[in-house]
């Protein structure tokens, strides 16, 4: 499995020279004054040398993509789309979104949605989660970059929380999903850890990852610091990844990670995946 870490692109070269293999870098910033002014191709040059095989932070900040008001909602089917273009073009495999105050659904839109043969991408849907489905499903897969939403914590949004629902509804899309082993643990947390228990069961990663993830992202429950090895929070995390044939890439995505310690980091990983 190989072993990324979600950083800048300043700090991208420390990263590569500590031995990850790869970077995983913010496709807004990559985005920003690209996707609504120049047509591509765009000049990525400063990405060159830079095994960037995946991309987080995937929304800009302060957008709508939920909203009853029509001329409020963002385009997402335009940004989507020519994000794909520009991370195809850097030969990025995986992009993960998850932007959680972006995609937050007001209460004003109801479900399920009203048929409406002129808003076709909600018409009749379910749930915001099966519209964002739809959304990815119509820019989304190969070739070049393909789209893996990531469930998130309640804190960061209503749409996409629940991972075993979220990944079922992107599944009946032919979507893949991102597991978030952070974002799992904080729903478990939030839910009443099963009743009080001190780790999650066997029944818990089942059911939340029901199949192989497309990605994953990786951080320990406590100050969503990186990974010691043997911690028994995440030890079934990856027992089910194993289960399910998962051998694809894990990206670390910790708050206060220095370079001083990128090669502990990676060391400690290795410990769950060897």
């Amino acid at each position: 499995m190989k072993i990324g870490i979600c950083t800048s692109l300043e700090k991208a070269p420390l990263a590569v020279d500590a031995r990850f293999d790869y970077v995983e870098l913010s496709v807004s910033q990559m985005m920003a004054g690209r996707w609504d002014a120049t047509p591509p191709p765009w000049d990525t040059s400063e990405y060159d040398g830079l095994p960037i095989e995946a991309c987080n932070l995937f929304f800009p900040g302060g957008v709508k993509l939920f909203s009853s008001d029509w001329e409020e909602r963002f385009p997402v089917i335009v940004y989507l789309s020519q994000a794909k273009q520009l991370l195809t073009q850097i030969g990025v495999a995986i992009g993960i979104v998850g932007s959680g105050n972006q995609r937050r659904c007001p209460p004003d839109v109801s479900f399920p949605y009203e048929g409406d043969p002129f808003d076709y991408l909600y018409s009749d849907s379910e749930s915001a989660e099966e519209i964002l489905a739809r959304w990815l499903a119509a820019t989304s897969g190969p070739p070049g970059t393909v789209f893996a939403p990531e469930s998130l914590e309640r804190s960061e949004s209503n749409v996409g929380v629940d991972c075993a629902s979220f990944s079922r509804i992107l599944n009946k899309h032919g979507v893949g999903y991102t597991a978030d082993a952070y974002h799992l643990l904080k729903e478990w947390e939030a839910d009443g850890r099963e009743g009080g228990l001190s780790d999650p069961t066997q029944e818990f990663w089942a059911n939340q990852l029901p199949h192989a993830p497309l990605h994953t992202h990786l951080a320990q429950l406590e100050g969503r610091r990186f990974p010691q090895p043997n911690d028994p929070m995440l030890v079934g995390f990856f027992d089910r990844l194993k289960e399910l044939g998962y051998r694809e890439r894990v990206s670390l995505e910790c708050h206060g990670l220095e370079p001083s310690e990128y090669r502990m980091a990676i060391a400690n990983v290795r410990t769950y995946v060897a």
